[in-house]
């Protein structure tokens, strides 16, 4: 059993009935049932079967990440709007 995301329950859940598929496209995919709600979850994995796990550690990079991205995504915004008053 692996705990992946349930989209329904907004929360990592575990998974029953889980197996292990191919897409088209030729990349793995894990396909199980979540056991709190019975919604069809659907992962995609890496070659060997597996599911990372990130450390704290990496989950706050990639918060800090993200954060900066968003961020100089609003500034861009605000540069072009303020570029556009202007004319």
């Amino acid at each position: 059993m692996a705990q992946t995301y349930c989209v329904k329950c907004r929360a990592k859940t575990n998974s029953v009935s889980e197996r292990l598929e191919i897409t088209t496209a030729g990349r793995k995919k894990l396909i199980g049932t979540c056991v709190v709600c019975g919604t069809n979850k659907h992962s995609f994995v890496s070659k060997d079967g597996t599911i990372k796990v990130k450390t704290p550690a990496e989950e706050a990079i990639a918060r800090e990440k993200k954060e900066k991205a968003r961020n100089q995504k609003k500034a861009l915004q605000l540069a072009k709007k303020i570029m556009a008053d202007k004319k």
